[in-house]
């Protein structure tokens, strides 16, 4: 009787084990996989991207349904046009990709040359310009891109100290904000890939 005990015993603590184990596997190498790890609304609100690190997914709110799914392009920052005609995607490395998304369609892909995964990007309110900016010390660049005609235009490489970290687009004007680690802001002009302006913390 006291083997039988003993038996059942361990078979009970061998299925928690196993149960734990299977839990854990699910929750790490699963679960991981399918999280949304960035959501982004058209500002026109008929449309809405979302992405994890393996898909792209386009919604229609309106009709309520997920209007396309793109494998082998996941995502981590989503930013639209301001008339909800192209959206601008970073991926999980250092890939970005152009869509058009009325046709829900992937216009160009990209290697944006960053040494590691991009930290911040934009997309300016006409759609022409994109920036990207890495502040990994073996890269500390801002890329400003021209969408029309798919090329680089200018990169900005910053010393030590005054790594980037974060760009944004001015509304209605092709400028665009930088924050770095110094404490500084600097703003840009797009057209002219010059400096306007640098702000200091006092």
């Amino acid at each position: 009787m006291k083997k039988l005990i003993i038996v059942s015993l361990i078979f009970f603590i061998y299925f928690i084990l196993i149960s734990n184990c299977l839990a854990f596997f699910q929750k790490v190498y699963i679960n991981k996989r399918t999280y949304n790890s960035c959501t982004a609304f058209s500002p026109d609100g008929r449309y809405a991207i979302s992405a994890d690190a393996r898909y792209t997914y386009f919604w229609d709110i309106p009709e309520g349904s997920r209007a396309a799914k793109y494998g082998q392009k996941g995502a981590w920052d989503i930013n639209f046009s301001s008339d909800s005609r192209y959206a601008f995607s970073i991926g999980q490395r250092e890939e970005a990709q152009l869509w058009d998304v009325a046709k829900r369609r992937l216009i160009w892909e990209f290697n944006t040359g960053h040494k590691k995964q991009v930290h911040s990007s934009d997309l300016s309110e006409n759609g022409r310009y994109a920036i990207t900016s890495c502040r990994v010390r073996s890269d500390n660049t801002i890329r400003l891109w021209n969408l029309d005609s798919r090329t680089l235009i200018k990169t900005w490489s910053f010393h030590n100290g005054e790594d980037p970290t974060g760009v944004i687009f001015r509304p209605r004007v092709n400028q665009f904000l930088s924050t770095h680690e110094d404490g500084s802001l600097r703003l840009w002009d797009a057209d002219n890939k010059k400096l306007v302006i640098s702000f200091r913390l006092i």
